[in-house]
């Protein structure tokens, strides 16, 4: 279980933070779902040292909803975007 706590959201921010620079200059679009996703993180972790208890699991399950939302539409962004270019070409 802390494993989900702790180490999830380090990987998921610094997963974000990687795709953020390798897009930002080209599609500046798609990176704004991981900007939203990386705060929401910023903000859990930084909760995760102020506060302790059941505050941790609301403040988990709610960044995990948002940032698993986040995640998606980049995703589904990116598959749309290389669509568009494979039919350009």
């Amino acid at each position: 279980m802390e494993f989900v706590i702790y180490a999830l959201p380090i990987i998921l921010f610094v997963l974000g933070l990687y795709f953020i620079t390798e897009n930002f200059e080209k599609r500046r679009r798609l990176t704004y779902p991981l900007i939203i996703a990386n705060i929401v993180l910023a903000i859990h972790l930084f909760l995760l040292i102020i506060v302790g208890g059941w505050v941790i699991l609301g403040t988990g399950m709610l960044s995990g909803i948002i940032v698993i939302i986040c995640w998606l539409i980049f995703i589904i962004m990116s598959r749309f975007i290389k669509k568009e270019k494979q039919l350009e070409e």
